[in-house]
């Protein structure tokens, strides 16, 4: 690594998340109950993936549902290396 630039780097990251997440537990004063709603339905499933390196942001993208190693792919070719 020492022989590395920083300048060279570039770290790729992914994460995803449920639209329908909700809380499952609420707070109210001492003596008094919590109300609250939730969605009758499960929400759907957004995964994004970013990079970054010293300069900031290089590229992300968030799509709807899982990320498998085709997805990954694509934007490895089509948003990161252009913008490299």
């Amino acid at each position: 690594m020492t022989m590395l630039s920083v300048e060279d780097l570039v770290f790729v990251d992914e994460a995803g998340v449920n639209l329908g997440m909700t809380r499952r537990f609420g707070r109210a004063l001492s003596g008094q109950r919590a109300y609250g709603t939730r969605p009758q339905q499960r929400g759907r499933n957004v995964s994004v993936i970013g990079t970054i390196a010293l300069r900031g942001v290089v590229a992300s993208i968030a799509i709807v549902g899982a990320t498998d190693g085709l997805t990954f792919e694509a934007f490895i070719a089509q948003r990161l290396v252009p913008n490299l």
